[in-house]
């Protein structure tokens, strides 16, 4: 169990690191490129969320068959 704790403590910190450098870099230097990084960064976000919709969704559908 400790093991498990430390590993998700370093990734916490590890990806904190990493937003805060791409929020930061596509802040100040206001390119394309730091746009379209910071925004597919979040992508991450959204799609557990639609996974999880659909998967409820289809819950709710009849089998075809």
């Amino acid at each position: 169990m400790y093991n498990s704790i430390k590993l998700a403590g370093l990734s916490t910190i590890f990806i904190i690191l990493v937003f805060v450098i791409v929020a930061y870099t596509s802040r100040m230097l206001n390119s394309a490129a730091g746009i379209a990084l910071a925004k597919t960064m979040t992508t991450g976000y959204a799609i557990p969320g639609a996974i999880i919709a659909i998967g409820v969704l289809s819950f709710f559908i009849p089998a075809a068959g």
